[in-house]
């Protein structure tokens, strides 16, 4: 179990804006975790989700976004259900980067396919 934690931190990680001691990985293709013992054990946190592989994760406040290669994922409740974040982006885009502006509270959601979309939820 150790070498798969691991092997999740590298391929991603991200710190929670709402506490320091809480760590977010994701990983291809088990999906996204969460430590709020400062990575001394993990959680898995996929309902909503599915298989789809994590690419990207952002904070905004204490709502939390995850790229997938299927869409831009929201979770309203740090990260215990996600739902699809916006309605303007395709089905099964893939999500590869995002990006919260901290003076607006905009959301950008990247894929290398199709583009930049933007969101104000």
């Amino acid at each position: 179990m150790k070498k798969l934690l691991l092997t999740i931190l590298i391929l991603l990680a991200a710190v929670s804006n709402a506490q320091a001691q809480t760590q977010i990985a994701g990983a291809s293709p088990s999906g996204l975790y969460m430590s709020s013992t400062g990575g001394v054990s993990w959680t898995p946190m996929n309902t909503g989700l599915g298989t789809y592989r994590v690419q990207a994760i952002a904070s905004k406040g204490t709502d939390l976004y995850v790229g997938t290669e299927n869409n831009l994922y929201k979770s309203t409740n740090n990260g215990g259900s996600w739902q699809v974040s916006s309605t303007n982006i395709p089905a099964f885009t893939s999500i590869s980067d995002v990006l919260v502006i901290p003076w607006n509270g905009r959301i950008f959601a990247v894929s290398l396919g199709s583009g930049v979309y933007g969101s104000f939820d």
